[in-house]
């Protein structure tokens, strides 16, 4: 079994998603009209979500 991955996949003539890939499906994160600009957007997408992480020492 493949482990989660990201794909840039051309959609349209002049349209871009980016897709996580795992192992029971596929979402599509972003759409955009750049493959540069839908990795930007579905990056800052997955990182609004990451919880807040506390460092301690």
């Amino acid at each position: 079994m493949r482990p989660p991955h990201f794909r840039i996949v051309k959609a349209a003539p002049r349209t871009w998603q980016v897709w996580l890939v795992v192992a029971d499906g596929r979402w599509i994160i972003a759409t955009e009209t750049t493959a540069a600009r839908a990795w930007a957007v579905a990056i800052t997408r997955l990182a609004e979500r990451a919880p807040v992480m506390e460092v301690t020492a």
